[in-house]
């Protein structure tokens, strides 16, 4: 089905369909990346359609790493004594 409009809506609502859940800034901030590749590579405006659905999975793919690095990290810190709150002292060259 061919686009002659950016759909923005639609698109959104079928990365919904597909589970990722974007707040309006996460969404913006996936426009404007998508605005610039165009930009960047001379593309027609028309790309959008072709190219957000594919960043929102990007993005959302990104997102989820990112969460689960930082658990992940908290976790190695907390099983090695070294909380969030605890400083490690740094000994003085002599």
């Amino acid at each position: 089905m061919k686009f002659t409009e950016i759909d923005y809506e639609r698109i959104r609502k079928a990365a919904e369909q597909e589970q990722i859940t974007l707040t309006d800034r996460e969404f913006l901030h996936v426009v404007y990346i998508c605005t610039r590749k165009i930009e960047l590579n001379g593309l027609d405006a028309e790309y959008m359609n072709i190219l957000l659905p594919d960043e929102i999975r990007h993005y959302a793919i990104r997102r989820e790493v990112n969460i689960i690095t930082l658990a992940v990290r908290e976790m190695e810190e907390m099983e090695n004594g070294r909380g969030t709150d605890n400083k490690k002292a740094i000994p003085c060259g002599s």
